[in-house]
């Protein structure tokens, strides 16, 4: 009986631990005119410009990301060449921007389906990855506008990870013109 109380104990004093790494966050709007959309964040975004390889040159791509215990939320855009737009389906254009985002994450994909933002073809999708050197998971939108590929995404830590708030902050993107 002891053994089985002092089990019950350490199970509580472990789940306790898990609810405090998963704070509650505070939302604010946050506006990019450059990157033309506005987005719920938790909290103020780094924002950092990458040039990223790719099969037709290198492209910019522009990252707005917030780090909180355990749990990331970024938003990423890149403007293709209009050649490349031309010549290029939308889907193939999807497929490179959800696999480049699992590569940056070294995620392995679990789910995928295609989706409309009125008449903007995208994809949203689910994902294993590792954070941290510990199991992880993400929830993931890429979306095609014009020529400007953008990318919405949250990953953390597998056990802890805020689907509520994943969705919150995936709903929230508004894109402009």
């Amino acid at each position: 009986m002891k053994q089985a109380t002092a089990c019950a104990v350490a199970v509580l004093i472990f789940l306790i631990g898990l609810t405090g790494c998963t704070k509650k966050l505070d939302w604010a709007e946050y506006s990019s005119d450059t990157g033309r959309f506005t987005a719920l964040m938790p909290g103020d975004p780094k924002t950092e410009m990458q040039s990223i390889p790719t099969a037709v040159g290198s492209i910019d791509m522009y990252f707005f990301s917030v780090d909180q215990p355990n749990v990331s939320f970024a938003v990423a855009y890149a403007d293709y060449p209009s050649e490349i737009i031309s010549k290029v389906s939308a889907s193939a254009l999807l497929d490179a921007g959800r696999n480049g985002a699992l590569a940056n994450v070294k995620g392995k994909l679990e789910r995928k389906v295609d989706v409309f933002f009125g008449t903007d073809p995208g994809q949203e999708f689910w994902f294993k990855a590792n954070v941290r050197n510990m199991p992880g998971y993400g929830h993931a939108v890429v979306m095609l506008r014009g020529a400007r590929l953008y990318q919405m995404l949250v990953v953390g830590l597998e056990a802890t990870f805020p689907a509520e708030d994943a969705q919150k902050f995936l709903d929230s993107i508004d894109i402009w013109n």
